[in-house]
């Protein structure tokens, strides 16, 4: 059985972990976030380069050979 002060701790440490995990996911979503946008531009740049010249499309040529 838990009294009294075991109570008011296990309630405290119970508050502070619910605000740290909040804080955590936010943390969380904001690298995932950042991370696709990471994706996005590196697909962008990879699709500028190809259109320039300076670098194959290795995808075609895959899709050119299988297909």
């Amino acid at each position: 059985m838990i009294i009294g002060r075991d109570a008011d701790n296990i309630k405290a440490f119970y508050e502070l972990s619910k605000a740290q995990w909040n804080e955590v996911q936010k943390i969380l979503y904001e690298v995932d976030y950042w991370m696709w946008q990471l994706i996005d531009d590196k697909r962008g740049v990879t699709y500028w380069l190809v259109r320039q010249g300076c670098l194959k499309d290795e995808t075609s040529e895959k899709e050119t050979q299988n297909g």
